[in-house]
């Protein structure tokens, strides 16, 4: 999850994995469409910490709204998790 919840500069999102995978850590909107990407490789396992400054890939502001944390991970014996926490964003 992130914090703080409803956010308006930066928010921290942590997550925590049991065994070391291809993380995929992503910001989508209301229509699924990416909107950032802020992990995308290997990680070992353990607790993590990002800050998002509330900014798209081209480095745009965001408009108020909701969104959505998407969290996918595949370890090495092909498991895949999936799992999406909604956050808002307020200018």
């Amino acid at each position: 999850q992130n914090y703080p919840n409803p956010f308006n500069s930066s928010t921290q999102i942590s997550y925590q994995l049991p065994e070391p995978g291809y993380v995929k850590l992503r910001i989508l909107n209301m229509n699924g469409q990416l909107i950032r990407t802020l992990v995308n490789g290997e990680k070992s396992a353990g607790s993590f910490d990002i800050n998002w400054n509330g900014e798209t890939e081209s480095h745009q502001p965001l408009t108020s709204g909701i969104y959505f944390i998407n969290l996918q991970v595949s370890n090495e014996s092909g498991k895949t998790y999936n799992k999406s926490k909604k956050l808002m964003f307020i200018k």
